[in-house]
């Protein structure tokens, strides 16, 4: 028997339990166990056949722990940017930790700029030589406010390429993998069925955790399945340059950059917020010099090297520059220009822009230079710091961090930037060797917090009852709020996607659902709402969980299944029907025995009728207090939860 340890880090315990099933598909295990040598704070589960056997620590939000990965992965790899991946995998050797892998996973629908959001993370992590999946669902409809389907929203064409050049041309451990959307319809799933690379995953899985190296056969058919999806992406596109030969692009031997220059395809890029007179001006220029890439609206152009100079010169004159400046800039080839807005109307940071750097980076590599324009109307005391100390800059704010670490030339050109304030700003390229050790997995965290709740309920309900609770929801912090399925008395599944970020009115999306039978054949739905502090929860929460659910189930869920089947099926017809009693509660940390009394005033506050208290006790035990009014809850809670040496749960009727 092939035995391993493995601790995983993870944005939340479900984004672990996401890595975890991948590993139960890899080896085909289905059996699960909590294991009772350790405690909830650094949950370990078990899983094993007859071939292998897999012991999983698990360590939920990165910046817990006394040892963060991220810093580790930064000092010791070099990485330029400090992204936090879904999951990040140690393989456990005595007192060494050898880093395997890191993943992320998306169920957004990549369309206009999210397409490009978590663009950094894939950069970063591959760049340095670690093994960096990418798993994107595709397929995904947008809804309107009416629940009511839209057209399937694709990413741009040029985000594939990127992905494409940077495995197959640069060489670099990022590997993109394609599922098809739960919500994906048949015609789709038919359409698509050769892009589906879910099971080249599994493989490459197998390849890190048995043989330590990614078989070439696995590689290239990620290679093939990504260029097939890069042509069906370029052949449907709108407002797309018709190259004649497009098929050059993947040729190992093509510079990217010149066959971009060498196919005079026209970029004219609008912008809506209002700018400087020089910003309208250099985008002018841009347009006037420049070559678009793939599309001719996308926000970055490259300056052929014949329009160079006089891009420079003209560049020049609109921003004063200095000799010095000019030199530098002329000491690069290959221009590619970045236009990013960067920042909200209110200042705050437009988090999709982190990503068009790396975007380009993974496209060109070390063929062209980055040069950057900010225009977007960052905060003062942003814009301040950047001018007198972009070191403190880069570490407060994750977009101008991704820029200089990466643009060769960044210009800021923004309304509310000060005239006396330094324009134009160049990359460190200071190059520092790494004395940091091998990483070790520190089992001391740094804080108690909200996913300390959030674990604890989850591993509850999972692991701690007799009966099975069907999981419906499960949204810790960093979740990806992207479904609700309910379970009718027939097993089907119910599943509603594309849940809105922004509840509605009076309404609070939930952190939690769980649907269980009672004994006289009742259904409930237990919706719960977490935060770490009780102040954090707001009055009349529980009313606004309830609202919230019954006002989705008024439309029809997007797709249904059985229970054991692996795949949903679209669904524009069947509505859910079945009865099911929601009950709200909330969940919090708290070291104090609350009476009956103060029980029944917080339950008024929050308008619910169930409450969990849970704190650790000095050797991470978890105690969990559970109060209620519903005699069906308590009775189903007190004969099927069970103590063990890691949990001490009670339930109190009040």
């Amino acid at each position: 028997m092939i035995k391993k340890e493995l601790n995983i880090y993870g944005d939340n315990i479900v984004e672990c339990f996401k890595f975890i099933k991948n590993i139960q598909q890899t080896f085909s295990i289905n059996k699960i166990v909590f294991s009772e040598k350790c405690n909830f704070l650094v949950p370990q589960v078990l899983i094993k056949n007859n071939e292998y056997e897999f012991i999983i620590n698990l360590f939920a939000n990165y910046d817990k722990w006394e040892n963060n990965p991220i810093q580790f992965i930064s000092k010791k790899f070099g990485a330029k940017l400090q992204e936090y991946p879904d999951v990040i995998v140690f393989e456990k050797k005595n007192s060494n930790e050898e880093l395997l892998c890191a993943v992320e996973y998306s169920n957004a629908l990549l369309a206009g700029n999210q397409a490009w959001q978590r663009q950094g993370r894939c950069y970063s992590f591959s760049d340095v030589g670690i093994n960096f999946f990418y798993v994107i669902e595709i397929g995904g409809k947008e809804l309107d406010t009416k629940r009511k389907e839209k057209s399937i929203r694709y990413p741009n064409p040029v985000v594939i390429l990127s992905y494409l050049n940077f495995l197959s041309k640069y060489k670099k451990k990022i590997f993109p993998i394609y599922s098809l959307s739960s919500n994906s319809t048949n015609d789709f799933r038919e359409e698509y069925k050769d892009i589906d690379s879910t099971e080249n995953f599994t493989k490459c899985l197998f390849n890190i955790l048995i043989e330590k190296k990614i078989e070439e056969n696995n590689l290239n058919k990620i290679i093939t399945k990504t260029q097939k999806y890069f042509y069906k992406l370029y052949n449907q596109a709108n407002n797309i340059n018709n190259y004649k030969n497009i098929e050059l692009l993947f040729n190992k031997k093509t510079n990217s950059f010149n066959f971009f220059s060498e196919n005079n395809f026209k970029w004219k890029k609008s912008i809506t917020i209002r700018t400087t007179e020089t910003l309208k001006k250099i985008k002018l220029i841009s347009e006037k010099y420049g070559h678009s890439i793939i599309s001719k609206n996308l926000p970055f152009v490259i300056i052929p090297n014949k329009n160079k100079d006089n891009f420079i010169n003209e560049l020049k004159n609109i921003y004063k520059l200095k000799k010095e400046e000019i030199e530098k800039i002329n000491s690069k080839k290959n221009l590619v220009l970045c236009f990013i807005l960067g920042f909200k109307p209110r200042g705050d940071d437009a988090r999709p822009d982190r990503g068009l750097n790396p975007l380009l980076k993974m496209i060109f590599n070390e063929e062209a230079s980055i040069f950057s324009f900010v225009y977007g109307p960052a905060t003062k005391s942003l814009l301040k710091t950047l001018n007198e100390n972009t070191k403190r800059a880069k570490e407060n704010n994750g977009l101008i961090k991704s820029i200089l670490e990466i643009s060769d030339f960044l210009i800021v050109d923004s309304i509310n930037y000060p005239s006396e304030y330094n324009k134009i700003f160049f990359k460190d390229n200071v190059v520092t060797n790494s004395t940091t050790k091998n990483f070790k997995s520190s089992f001391k965290t740094n804080k108690i917090n909200e996913h300390d709740i959030d674990n604890s309920i989850f591993l509850f309900f999972r692991f701690f009852s007799k009966k099975t609770f069907f999981e419906s929801m499960i949204n810790p912090p960093g979740g990806d709020w992207s479904n609700i399925d309910l379970i009718d008395n027939k097993k089907n599944v119910y599943r509603w996607t594309n849940l809105p970020r922004v509840s509605g009115e009076n309404t609070k999306r939930p952190d939690h659902i769980y649907i269980f039978d009672t004994d006289n054949k009742n259904k409930i739905g237990l919706i719960i709402e977490s935060k770490y502090r009780k102040e954090d929860l707001e009055k009349d929460i529980g009313e606004r969980l309830i609202k919230y659910i019954e006002n989705l189930t008024r439309f029809k869920p997007n797709c249904i299944k059985l229970v054991n089947d692996k795949k949903f099926i679209h669904n524009n017809t069947k509505k859910f029907n079945q009865k099911i009693i929601f009950n709200s509660a909330v969940a919090y940390y708290s070291n104090n025995q609350s009476s009956k009394k103060e029980m029944i005033s917080k339950m008024i506050f929050f308008k619910t009728s169930n409450l969990f208290e849970i704190n650790y006790d000095s050797n991470f035990k978890i105690i969990i207090k559970f109060f209620t009014k519903n005699l069906d809850i308590y009775k189903e809670f007190k004969k099927n939860i069970i103590d063990t040496k890691q949990i001490k749960f009670s339930v109190i009727k009040i």
